[in-house]
């Protein structure tokens, strides 16, 4: 399945809704919560929970747990790892998917208490070593 997410940062929550297709009319629309749980140097950890429906199948609600580390590797880039589990539930069927996959995250930079931030405290060398 193919997914994106978008959203607006308050703090350390991020409140964002993701959208998935699987191909043919099956589409997810899931609102999604964040919790930047910890932020340490340039590697965080979060959470999130999300809760929603999946048009065009025979399991339309979906929980969705999921855990992120990610290491910021520029400015404006993050790359992580993501964890979790999604319960898909329907009148007469209902199942269980783990998974894991890379994430890659562009936008703001969190500072070291886990909120966003247009400046940061984090230096990153430059390419040719200025």
């Amino acid at each position: 399945m193919l997914m994106a997410e978008c959203g607006k940062s308050f703090s350390v929550l991020d409140i964002g809704l993701a959208v998935g297709y699987k191909g043919g009319d099956s589409v997810l629309f899931m609102p999604k919560l964040t919790l930047d749980a910890s932020q340490y140097q340039f590697l965080s950890n979060e959470y999130s929970i999300g809760v929603g429906y999946y048009a065009g199948s025979q399991t339309p609600l979906v929980f969705d747990i999921s855990s992120t580390i990610l290491a910021q590797i520029s400015k404006k880039v993050a790359i992580g790892i993501n964890a979790g589990f999604t319960d898909y539930s329907g009148d007469t069927t209902s199942f269980i998917k783990n998974y894991f996959g890379l994430i890659v995250r562009i936008g703001l930079l969190r500072d070291f208490n886990g909120v966003l931030t247009k400046t940061t405290r984090m230096r990153f060398p430059h390419p040719h070593g200025r």
